[in-house]
């Protein structure tokens, strides 16, 4: 069941440039990483992206992020004062909507934020058990001072 209302993902212009670099750093494999910020009753405020190795068998049609990076990306989070809040990934030769093995792989975390990069721009999501539901995005172009 799609969230009633969907909440805003506000990307900060400093974790867009980031998961930017990480897309162009991986191409023609699929990039990944992590998404640091906070959520409030507003939505989601992604203050950084942190790249991680895509662990996939073939990272040319997939991603997978290792236990252990996700526990150093967490450990990170914590430091700067924030909380992993959900994944980054692309789609160097897709759209920047889920595929069929994203749904079918994030079905077991529900409620987690995911953006998705592609030549055409990014998309937020969250996961539910068999779908992704769109998110309104909001890029700040511009560094934000009160993060």
């Amino acid at each position: 069941m799609p969230p009633s209302r969907p909440d805003p993902v506000l990307l900060s212009a400093a974790a867009r440039a980031a998961i930017v670099a990480a897309a162009a750093a991986a191409t023609p494999a699929e990039c990944c990483g992590a998404l640091l910020g906070r959520h409030d009753e507003a939505g989601a405020r992604v203050i950084d992206a942190v790249a991680l190795p895509n662990r996939a068998p073939s990272p040319l049609n997939g991603f997978a992020i290792d236990p252990a990076d996700s526990a150093r990306s967490s450990a990170l989070a914590r430091q700067d004062r924030l909380d992993l809040i959900g994944w980054f990934h692309g789609h160097p030769r897709g759209a920047p909507q889920p595929s069929p093995r994203d749904i079918a792989t994030a079905g077991g975390f529900p409620g987690t934020l995911h953006i998705i990069i592609a030549p055409a721009g990014l998309r937020a999501f969250i996961t539910a058990a068999d779908a992704w539901h769109e998110q309104p995005l909001i890029q700040e172009t511009q560094p934000c001072r009160s993060c």
